[in-house]
């Protein structure tokens, strides 16, 4: 069981049920781009080179492009031109240094108010978000994973 007290991020990337509660929390905070952003790029760090082209330009025209549907806040000139620069490459670390400044956004503006209502909800509440069971997505038999407003590609697993 992860200790509310001292989550991190990638603790909650990695509990289906906190992950969840945390994008619905995001919402409501009109906030879920960063969240989902996060998500994305674990999921594109994860794959083969050749299976990142197309996630790679999706994160991109979603998330970094100017005018992207859901532009993350902190993603600077600077950043774009570097990305827009070796988008062609699909490295892993294409877009740590947007990761970086969207994680400390998400530490400073997103997680403390999560982690009081998780604390709220389990003052009124004797279950924990923490101790539900996790069950596998499937999609035909296979694993996937899916995430929100990014759906349009769901990564296997």
């Amino acid at each position: 069981m992860i200790g509310i007290s001292s989550i991190r991020i990638w603790e909650i990337l990695d509990d289906k049920n906190l992950f969840e509660e945390l994008r619905k929390y995001a919402e409501e905070q009109y906030a879920c781009e960063n969240i989902e952003f996060i998500y994305a790029l674990k999921n594109y760090k994860t794959m083969t080179n050749n299976n990142r082209k197309d996630y790679a330009i999706k994160i991109y025209e979603t998330f970094v492009e100017e005018d992207a549907p859901y532009a993350l806040g902190c993603v600077t000139l600077e950043n774009r031109k570097r990305v827009e620069d070796t988008l062609h490459l699909y490295q892993a670390t294409l877009f740590d240094e947007i990761e970086q400044c969207v994680i400390l956004d998400v530490r400073i503006s997103i997680l403390p108010g999560f982690i009081n209502s998780i604390q709220s909800n389990n003052n009124n509440d004797n279950s924990s978000l923490c101790d539900r069971n996790d069950e596998n997505d499937t999609n035909n038999g296979q694993n996937t994973k899916s995430f929100g407003i990014f759906d349009c590609l769901s990564v296997k697993n």
